[in-house]
């Protein structure tokens, strides 16, 4: 059996449910190694998808993957303490909007007490991160397209780039000695 996809369609919910539930949410740790033909981690709506949880997420030889999250989840990662993604070689962004379709995160309510959609988050922040290792992807252009162009790992003790030919986020020290990745936007 060939998967092509890890987690289908998480976001809807059962039939006959009426009840919310955050899936995944006790998760702490996942590892892939050696899934050639995945194409994708998360397929379908995530709206009741949740990784809070997760510490740690090891990602080695999903050679046709081409990302990682999209926005949504990538904003539930709060206690992610070890990201490690290595041989991956379609991979091109950490975050990214599937197939160019924007997906809309609420904004905290207005002043009219309606939540308005914003498209473009200016920050994302991994509060807990302290590891980071990219290896050997030949494809990795940015840490996210489209949605967020600047991320902060205040813990950071251990970076780690290696073999990452067009990758353009650079990494550098803020003034209070948190670590910072901005990706650079190439106009074509």
């Amino acid at each position: 059996m060939l998967f092509k996809c890890i987690f289908n369609k998480l976001g809807e919910p059962y039939e006959g449910s009426t009840e919310e539930k955050e899936l995944l949410s006790s998760l702490t740790a996942l590892d892939l190694r050696w899934l050639p033909e995945v194409k994708c981690i998360w397929k379908g709506p995530t709206g009741h998808v949740s990784l809070q949880n997760l510490a740690h997420l090891d990602l080695n030889s999903l050679h046709k993957l081409t990302f990682i999250f999209k926005p949504s989840l990538a904003r539930s990662l709060p206690k992610l303490e070890s990201l490690s993604i290595s041989e991956c070689g379609e991979l091109k962004h950490i975050i990214r909007e599937k197939d160019g379709e924007r997906e809309i995160i609420p904004e905290s309510p207005g002043q009219d007490d309606q939540a308005s959609p914003i498209n473009v988050e200016k920050e994302i922040v991994l509060p807990n991160l302290k590891k980071l290792s990219l290896e050997q992807l030949s494809s990795i252009v940015c840490f996210s397209f489209g949605w967020c162009d600047y991320f902060l790992f205040p813990r950071l003790e251990k970076l780690k780039v290696h073999q990452c030919p067009k990758l353009t986020t650079k990494f550098a020290t803020t003034p209070d000695g948190s670590m910072s990745a901005q990706s650079e936007v190439l106009l074509i």
